[in-house]
């Protein structure tokens, strides 16, 4: 039996559930051979929510037995994450209706409660608010930094697409940071896939910064310094980062549309599992190709940007 029965249930409360007759006789005799939280395994919505610290409390009656399940994910359990994930990607809304039922020992499920028991991971306002706060604090520094800073420009004053998805990916898992422990208090340890999707955007925009410096210095050499012109408002981004010099690229457009794709698969994740998500290694070595090959590209499309100066400028020469 479920003991509050019609009352509803968050994240990181104590869900407690009283064992009697059959149940309790399976209960004493496994707790003979196991520890508790060996034995009692909670399910939600059929969905077994493993590595729940679970303690049993004091009761009148020496037959019955009152089990407490701290309903708190681990994220650094895998199996914690894993449950949790499972449980709440299911819906689409912070609050819902849950069945409840517990297994001992590897017993069948039994029901906890008669009726569905309300459940909610925090207030629809508190989710709003705080997925509102993240999505202007992503949009307003990604701006101020292609406006007002000028780190996302090349020394050519065009937007890079390099500097440009780290940026965006490393702006995207700060807040997701901020907002899970906003909603969850829990410090959300960044997965291991996210942690190489940084790797990846943080290496094509170091070798972008490489490019262009190689570049500036062959250019120093041969003019005495590098030109820089008037800043290039954000009108231009998404020419500029699709744009080799000599029209549409294919592969700068395709490393552009793989980093929307996969930021929206990781917005919503954060937003209805309240976790960042694992990706799949072939999406990675995906995301890892088309950052390669956009590096790989931007070799000649320097030797073509210098040739172009050169004639440019020898015509000027001519034209004295």
């Amino acid at each position: 039996n479920f003991n509050r029965d019609g009352e509803s249930f968050n994240v990181g409360e104590t869900f407690a559930g009283l064992v009697s007759g059959e149940c309790f006789t399976e209960l004493s005799t496994a707790l003979k051979k196991q520890p508790l939280d060996q034995i009692a395994l909670l399910y939600l919505n059929d969905v077994p929510m493993k590595q729940l610290p679970v303690l049993r409390g004091a009761t009148d009656d020496a037959t019955t037995a009152l089990l407490l399940f701290e309903l708190s994910r681990d994220p650094s359990n895998d199996e914690s994450r894993a449950a949790w994930d499972k449980f709440l990607g299911a819906e689409d809304k912070a609050d819902f209706n849950v069945e409840a039922g517990l297994s001992l020992d590897g017993a069948p499920i039994v029901s906890l409660a008669e009726t569905s028991i309300e459940f909610g991971v925090a207030s629809n306002q508190q989710i709003g608010l705080t997925s509102a706060a993240g999505g202007l604090f992503v949009v307003g520094a990604f701006l101020w930094l292609a406006t007002r800073s000028g780190a996302l420009l090349d020394d050519k004053n065009y937007f890079s697409l390099g500097r440009s998805q780290m940026a965006f990916w490393g702006l995207l898992v700060f807040a997701a940071i901020c907002s899970l422990w906003s909603v969850t208090r829990m410090l959300e340890p960044i997965p291991n896939a996210v942690l190489t999707l940084l790797g990846i955007s943080a290496a094509t925009g170091l070798g972008s910064v490489a490019i262009d410096s190689s570049k500036r210095v062959e250019g120093s050499a041969n003019k005495g310094k590098t030109r820089r012109g008037r800043r290039r408002g954000f009108s231009h981004f998404f020419s500029d980062i699709a744009n080799d010099g000599n029209g549409l690229s294919i592969h700068r457009l395709q490393a552009g549309v793989w980093t929307l794709f996969l930021g929206w698969v990781f917005v919503h994740s954060v937003a209805t599992r309240m976790s960042m998500p694992s990706f799949d290694d072939s999406l990675l070595i995906l995301m890892g190709i088309s950052s390669g090959t956009y590096l790989g590209f931007k070799f000649p499309e320097e030797a073509s940007a210098r040739a172009a100066e050169e004639d440019t400028s020898t015509g000027a020469t001519t034209g004295k």
